[in-house]
């Protein structure tokens, strides 16, 4: 467990804590940012812990109906969801969904963008359609 329920820390103390508990996903730093802070790897923002100590993740289309069903809650302005109690104790699961929003966010970084969009194909695609497509990537 991150923390126990007779603690009380900041936002500071939070986002360390959080950092230490994702520390084998990558290299992550700290940074105060939006009177908050933020959680970065490799210099890109995933993770944001505001003022009242909320830890957030960043979300894509994809990964939003996941913490949606964990009973996550959407930070009313950016494309982050908190993270929710029950991972606090389900350490692996809680660097999974911290790996899922790292790579969004430097996916996102990579193409300056603001929303990773799964990629949609047009309609039904006849199989020497995709082994076309295949061919002419390689």
């Amino acid at each position: 467990m991150l923390i126990s329920d007779s603690e009380v820390v900041t936002s500071q103390g939070i986002a360390e804590l959080l950092a230490s508990a994702l520390a084998p996903i990558g290299d992550i730093s700290l940074e105060p940012r939006l009177q908050g802070v933020a959680l970065l790897d490799d210099g890109v923002m995933f993770g944001y812990v505001d003022a009242t100590g909320t830890p957030y993740l960043r979300a894509t289309a994809m990964s939003a109906p996941r913490f949606h069903a964990l009973g996550s809650t959407k930070h009313p302005e950016m494309q982050y969801w908190s993270i929710p109690h029950s991972l606090a104790a389900d350490i692996p699961r809680l660097r999974e969904l911290a790996f899922d929003a790292a790579d969004a966010a430097h996916l996102a970084f990579s193409f300056d963008i603001d929303e990773v969009t799964p990629l949609r194909l047009p309609g039904p695609m006849p199989l020497r359609s995709l082994v076309c497509l295949a061919l002419l990537a390689v």
